[in-house]
């Protein structure tokens, strides 16, 4: 029993201290604080949760419209998901004002892209 408890144990605080885990094609783990700040900083010009607002579509309920592994794909590289996936053509499709959203410098860093994730997917 005390094994179990100790593998467990052992299990838990290398997931917790981990910053990207797998899981689901890819499981995200990341910091929401400071995803929101990236997001704010980079992402609040076009996207918030009110759709008459933003420039791109808005993110509420991203969620659950969108797995972590295509949330991962998009922000990394949004040309590449737009030549490979129906729903990343229908975004760049159906987007109000005709515009793509760019590859962002910012999210080619694991770590960023994962506290973004993390931020949409606890606020939006």
């Amino acid at each position: 029993m005390k094994c179990i408890c100790r593998c467990f144990l052992l299990i838990s605080t290398l997931f917790v201290m981990s910053p990207v885990a797998f899981s689901d094609e890819v499981l995200v783990v990341g910091d929401a604080s400071a995803g929101k700040a990236t997001f704010d900083h980079l992402c609040l010009y076009c996207h918030t949760n009110d759709e008459d607002r933003t420039i791109g579509p808005s993110l509420e309920g991203i969620g659950e419209r969108r797995s972590v592994a295509w949330l991962n794909a998009w922000l990394k590289n949004p040309d590449d998901m737009i030549k490979k996936d129906e729903d990343a053509k229908d975004v760049r499709d159906n987007s109000k004002y005709n515009m793509a959203m760019p590859t962002l410098p910012i999210m080619q860093d694991d770590v960023k892209r994962a506290d973004v994730i993390a931020y949409l997917l606890t606020s939006f």
